[in-house]
């Protein structure tokens, strides 16, 4: 995951966890409803994150 992703996953993590506030009767329940909302987002991000990074090779320096 690239910098720019990283952003975007914290912009649409705060939208999501404040809709979860707006609509729920409790903290602990807008939380369990945001941790709903998001694992799948979070799921394939940290798939694709684990492609990009294993798709990459090592320069002189890494060797």
């Amino acid at each position: 995951m690239g910098a720019a992703q990283g952003a975007s996953m914290a912009l649409e993590d705060a939208l999501a966890l404040a809709r979860s506030l707006g609509a729920e009767p409790s903290v602990p329940a807008a939380l369990a409803a945001y941790d709903a909302a998001r694992s799948d987002r979070l799921a394939r991000m940290v798939r694709s994150a684990a492609g990009n990074r294993d798709s990459k090779t090592a320069g002189p320096l890494g060797r």
